[in-house]
């Protein structure tokens, strides 16, 4: 069985971000795989005219990581 969790490394250790249900002692197989952020992976898209709408978009409440 296969299972995607997402995870992150802080001092020395995976964490993963969810319960990935297992038992104590189960072996699993580890493949690492870095997650680009979201506003890297789509940056220059949109190649605006003005600069000021490109911070006004960014800002918006609604596309902030916070409100999700």
């Amino acid at each position: 069985m296969s299972k995607i969790i997402d995870a992150v490394y802080e001092d020395g250790i995976l964490k993963p971000l969810s319960t990935p249900h297992l038992k104590n002692h189960t072996r699993v197989r580890l493949i690492i795989e870095e997650i680009e952020s979201v506003a890297k992976s789509t940056s220059g898209i949109i190649i605006p005219r003005r600069g000021d709408v490109v911070d006004e978009i960014a800002l918006e409440s609604d596309f902030l990581p916070e409100e999700v």
